[in-house]
């Protein structure tokens, strides 16, 4: 009687230890089916897409699934929305996007689409229909890295999870992707190990003058409102903030496979989608200082020239005025938003040389200036005198503080790239103040 409790009882450890062992199969082989991919897509025709933008897409045959985790979601009616932007402190969200979902509603509205479109294609269709190329990289991870990897991004995906603190260089929706790959249990810090002390070509303000420069108001505002920070050089590791950088540095990238040795990180690649409207520059603008320095001298001498050869004629006058007030709105609302920068968390505004360029100063001068344009009435005689006088000041420190910025180029303790926007603002106020002291004479002659 006890051999035969004895056998049954052998019997049974030996149904759980195979129960057991065909589990640990199944789930080997469910993590052995993943693929795992990064798309990249390249610049698009808004602002906010000049940078590119990327996300991760993990096949999962097992499940029947294609889901694609983005970090680049916004919206604009979050609490708040605007004062957080302005205040540098935007919140991004990680959202999960099914191909099954999106290829069912393109299905709905169009039946006789072909039954054999691959799930990038769905993943992909809104971008390629903004005439943006796209790239797809298929990752060569370990079994359990796939699923680890996957695992952290549907529990990055769901509230309260989901949202992330926005930073335009240092924490943005490539950033994330670069980092979810590189962390505990998946890649575990081997990206960074390599890519770190590799140097990167230019900086973030020349990334950002390099993508930006065929949407020329978008160039100059930020040319303008960047400081010092966004000239520092920066490593491979920090030039992945921008999506098609890291695509690239992934290809040539080696990690250590399930034998331990190093192995090619991208399995195989293709391009999906190749733009014939958006096309990434190699190189910023070279030669963009000799245009800001025409439109400076150009603007310049003709202020001056209509307020001296203007006479006693309103029309050269208010056209005068008009170019003034018009480049000391801009330059003082530069002025203000670089003030207002040191205030919030946008730190690559902060110890911005172009202050001395555009500064609030200029604001003043932008109402003040047709005191001095414009015909006097006769009981404005006083009035006239002390703003004629504020904007007369007002010009004289604006230049000033213009020669200022000029002149501490020579030290070695400031080097952030401001010649172009020098070589704009530095003629136009030392137009401004002839014209204004011209204006000024005149009328005390006439006196």
């Amino acid at each position: 009687m006890h051999i035969m409790w004895r056998v049954l009882g052998l019997i049974l450890l030996l149904s759980s230890m195979a129960l057991a062992g065909v589990d640990g199969l199944n789930g080997q082989s469910a993590d052995q089916s993943l693929r795992v991919y990064l798309m990249t897509i390249g610049p698009g025709g808004l602002a906010y897409e000049r940078f590119g933008h990327n996300q991760i897409w993990v096949h999962d045959p097992q499940a029947k699934t294609d889901i694609a985790y983005n970090y680049g979601v916004f919206d604009f009616e979050q609490e708040n929305f605007f004062w957080r932007f302005i205040q540098g402190r935007m919140l991004y969200q990680c959202q999960a996007i099914d191909a099954g979902l999106i290829e069912r509603m393109y299905r709905q509205a169009n039946p006789d689409l072909p039954a054999d479109i691959g799930a990038d294609y769905w993943l992909a269709a809104g971008y390629m229909a903004d005439g943006r190329s796209v790239w797809v990289q298929e990752l060569n991870l370990q079994p359990a890295h796939k699923r680890a990897l996957a695992d952290f991004l549907a529990w990055n995906a769901h509230s309260p999870n989901n949202e992330y603190r926005y930073d335009y260089y240092r924490d943005n929706c490539s950033t994330r992707v670069r980092d979810a790959l590189d962390g505990p249990k998946v890649l575990d810090g081997q990206l960074r190990q390599q890519l770190e002390g590799q140097p990167a070509q230019g900086t973030y303000r020349w990334h950002t003058r390099r993508l930006t420069q065929e949407d020329v108001p978008l160039y100059v505002a930020l040319y303008t409102v960047l400081g010092e920070g966004a000239d520092v050089a920066i490593n491979a590791w920090q030039e992945t903030f921008l999506p098609v950088r890291l695509m690239e540095q992934l290809r040539g990238l080696k990690v250590k496979g399930a034998d331990g040795r190093a192995q090619p990180l991208v399995q195989r690649e293709y391009q999906l989608y190749a733009s014939k409207l958006y096309q990434e520059q190699a190189q910023p603008p070279r030669y963009w200082w000799l245009a800001g320095l025409a439109i400076g001298v150009g603007l310049g001498g003709v202020i001056v020239g209509f307020s001296s050869w203007g006479g006693r004629k309103l029309i050269w006058r208010l056209v005068a005025g008009g170019l003034i007030s018009a480049w000391s709105l801009l330059a003082g609302t530069g002025g203000l938003i670089q003030t207002w920068a040191w205030f919030t968390d946008h730190v690559v505004g902060y110890w911005n040389e172009n202050w001395l360029q555009c500064n609030p100063v200029s604001l003043v001068l932008a109402i003040v200036v047709f005191w001095v344009v414009l015909p006097a009435l006769p009981s404005s005689h006083g009035r006239r005198g002390t703003m004629s006088l504020i904007a007369y000041w007002c010009s004289l420190m604006a230049l000033g503080l213009s020669i200022l910025g000029l002149v501490i180029k020579l030290l070695p303790w400031f080097d952030q790239a401001n010649v172009e926007l020098i070589c704009l603002a530095l003629p136009l106020h030392a137009g401004i103040f002839m014209a204004i002291r011209l204006r000024s004479s005149r009328r005390a002659q006439r006196r």
